[in-house]
């Protein structure tokens, strides 16, 4: 639900939040216009509201503080000057180290069984590594001509540069990216059982719903490795059907339990 702009001669992307809306989304080559405050008020009735209003950014911002603490990893960001950064640390690093203990608890919750080449996953210095892009969040009037004068928000965003998700052949990956794949996905499941919320990882295309995380746009793999790089749009999946989605939850969540156990199988 943004507008993406490259900024020349940096490794940054500035995402600006849209007052317009169009089908894109669905399919690539389809953009057909829709009216977007009748679109948000849909939307909203399912807790999914997307027009850059103050109460949207603040929700939006919310869950991406809960996403940084499952899978951020600071430990090595040097660079980073938030205030609370030491908390900020302390609490990632104890959510991943205690997700190591809790395999029984995510087998009951999700109802799978886990293939044990997780524990190899959990020793390797994969697991403990950041998922997220560098990004900061500033509130202001819109740049763009589609949303001339109107507040919105912008993500100044890391830009990761490198191959989607959707062109990699499972096959081709090499050892590390298959403990780094394992472990966001197994971190997904541990945050989708602690706070209900699923980042979305749409495909690049409607009809390959059921690869809804092998086959997106949302992860990138770069130059250091496997980046989400979609932080604001989430499923809620323990709200009723109609708050959450009658779909979409429970294709991502068979997606995460699907690809888990098919990234592990060639673990070695």
């Amino acid at each position: 639900m943004t507008r993406v702009f490259n900024i020349e001669g940096e490794d940054w992307v500035i995402k600006e939040g849209r007052w317009d809306w169009d089908s894109s989304f669905i399919l690539d080559w389809l953009k057909i216009p829709f009216p977007a405050d009748i679109s948000d008020k849909v939307m909203s009735r399912f807790k999914l509201g997307f027009l850059p209003r103050e109460e949207t950014i603040k929700k939006h911002f919310k869950e991406y503080i809960e996403l940084r603490k499952y899978l951020g990893y600071y430990e090595n960001i040097l660079d980073n000057n938030h205030p609370n950064l030491k908390e900020i640390i302390e609490t990632q690093k104890e959510i991943r180290q205690k997700a190591i203990g809790r395999v029984e608890e995510i087998e009951k919750h999700f109802k799978i069984k886990i293939n044990k080449k997780i524990n190899e996953v959990f020793e390797s210095e994969e697991f403990f590594y950041n998922f997220l892009p560098k990004e900061y969040l500033v509130v202001g009037e819109s740049i763009s001509p589609q949303n001339k004068s109107k507040d919105t928000y912008y993500i100044i965003q890391e830009q990761v540069k490198g191959r989607n998700m959707h062109d990699t052949k499972m096959s081709k990956l090499n050892q590390s990216q298959r403990k780094q794949l394992a472990g966001i996905i197994y971190m997904t499941l541990v945050m989708i059982k602690d706070t209900g919320l699923i980042p979305d990882m749409k495909p690049k295309r409607i009809n390959m719903a059921n690869h809804w995380l092998a086959k997106t746009d949302n992860l990138i793999w770069g130059k250091d490795g496997l980046k989400l790089v979609d932080t604001r749009w989430f499923w809620d999946y323990y709200k009723n059907p109609l708050r959450r989605g009658l779909i979409i939850p429970e294709l991502m969540v068979n997606s995460c339990k699907f690809y888990l156990n098919s990234t592990l199988k060639d673990v070695s």
